[in-house]
């Protein structure tokens, strides 16, 4: 009731938080030495603070992008009935009626990652009996792309197909139009890798061989102390990093053996990109989101308004072979990350992602402290409750809800079945502007719309 509010959240492991006695309680994972990792906040210390007259809870989400993912998947449109509200339909997540966990991971990022197998065995654990999906609307560039880094390896043998009453859904990223990624194949007579970069970084190579690679250029010449040439023990599989300046840069990777080899370059900085012809709109899904078992969500466009008004025509994007794509209703988001998965061994080219679901636009909650927008670049509505919402981290949290009505029909539901009835109902028809033999790396096995979900909660 108004000024008795209950929370619906069960638990908030804020990471970034240190616990002090008093406020909260310790985490539910400890450092070696027994220190906390942060704070953890029950139900009962968050209702506390919702019907406490002062605050005392530190913001646990400086940026407001978990709290606006929360809502996607589970928001129940409350404040929007209030005397100030607009009372929309389109402010109500997919289920509002499921609890929710949230875990910060970090500051204002995700410096505490070395915490995610950790918080997702915790997070089984307190769902107990109860269905549980794990929404994951973060990752990034800095790996192999082929689901084999140990924290990957973790959350797959943690979320095993077999497994019942969970799913892990993670989001793919919004690199789509970013020209980040070269691809190219070359032997003993070579191949120029060539890249502008807006800031200091780095270029990351990954070959599908542990043959030595020898790269030669005036980058390497004058960064040589910079390298790391490694062979990756889980891919056998040789990587290379090398810092790079702010500007044009470019180097030649030559295998004397003569071998066929297929090479993978990243630009890890602050802007820029590859030239063409290397240059490849494809091998982008992030990581975790590459993870074997994780089911990965690319994002189409599906609304044009917010706040009863009109977006602004966003500018076409950048697509393969240096075309412009518009930016259409139903169309597929141009940020939405392609796939596959880069190869390694017999999971060459494994599918990525495995649905797009609708990502571009959202009306969602807005993060608040003391009244006061946490994220000063959100565009907010006039009730300064909701917030403009986009991106694959949208259409993340949107597909977690639709998983928890599945669950809320069928608790029984094992992560295959539920990652079964995902693909095999996607809506296989209006995939544009890239109509490629389905799985592919744009769709994946095709669109997650409302005949999509229909059919698959209808079917159990």
């Amino acid at each position: 009731t108004q000024g008795r509010p209950t929370s619906r959240i069960k638990y908030i492991w804020d990471t970034a938080t240190p616990y002090q006695p008093g406020r909260g309680m310790k985490s539910p994972v400890l450092f070696p030495n027994g220190t906390s990792i942060g704070t953890l906040y029950t139900q009962a210390h968050l209702t506390a603070e919702l019907r406490a007259t002062k605050q005392t809870i530190p913001a646990t989400d400086v940026d407001g992008h978990g709290t606006a993912c929360a809502s996607v998947a589970a928001g129940n449109g409350n404040a929007d009935k209030l005397p100030t509200g607009l009372e929309r339909k389109e402010v109500v997540g997919v289920a509002p009626e499921a609890d929710l966990i949230g875990v910060r991971m970090g500051y204002s990022g995700f410096e505490n990652a070395f915490a995610l197998s950790a918080a997702a065995e915790w997070l089984d654990k307190v769902a107990g009996i109860a269905p549980m999906v794990l929404s994951g609307s973060f990752g990034g560039q800095y790996t192999g792309h082929d689901g084999q880094t140990v924290r990957e390896r973790h959350l797959s043998a943690r979320f095993p197909l077999t497994k019942a009453k969970r799913a892990m859904v993670i989001a793919a990223g919004n690199d789509g139009d970013n020209g980040i990624h070269a691809m190219a194949t070359f032997n003993a007579t070579g191949k120029m890798i060539r890249w502008n970069s807006a800031t200091n970084g780095a270029v990351k190579f990954y070959f599908d061989t542990a043959d030595p690679i020898e790269v030669t250029g005036a980058t390497v010449t004058k960064l040589d102390r910079n390298i790391r040439d490694e062979v990756n023990p889980i891919t056998n599989q040789r990587q290379i990093t090398l810092a790079v300046v702010a500007g044009q840069g470019g180097v030649q990777v030559r295998n004397a053996s003569g071998k066929a080899t297929e090479v993978h370059a990243y630009l890890l900085s602050d802007g820029g990109g590859f030239y063409s012809p290397e240059r490849s709109f494809s091998h982008l899904v992030g990581s975790p989101g590459a993870a074997e078992t994780a089911l990965t969500i690319g994002s189409y466009d599906w609304n044009d308004s917010f706040a009863n008004s009109p977006l602004p025509q966003a500018a076409p994007c950048l697509g393969p072979d240096n075309k412009l794509l518009p930016v259409l209703v139903k169309w597929l988001s141009c940020y939405s990350s392609p796939g596959p998965n880069r190869s390694v061994g017999v999971k060459r080219g494994a599918s990525k992602p495995e649905i797009v679901a609708p990502g571009q636009y959202y009306t969602s909650a807005n993060a608040r402290s003391n009244g006061v927008t946490m994220n000063k670049r959100a565009v907010v509505d006039p009730t300064g409750y909701y917030r403009r919402m986009n991106g694959t981290s949208a259409a993340t949290p949107y597909t977690s809800g639709i998983i928890a009505l599945m669950f809320q029909k069928k608790p029984t539901l094992t992560f295959g079945q539920v990652r079964t009835a995902l693909i095999s109902k996607a809506s296989k028809t209006g995939l544009n502007p890239f109509i490629e033999t389905l799985p592919n790396k744009d769709w994946g096995y095709g669109k997650l719309d409302l005949a999509a979900v229909t059919a698959i909660l209808g079917s159990l």
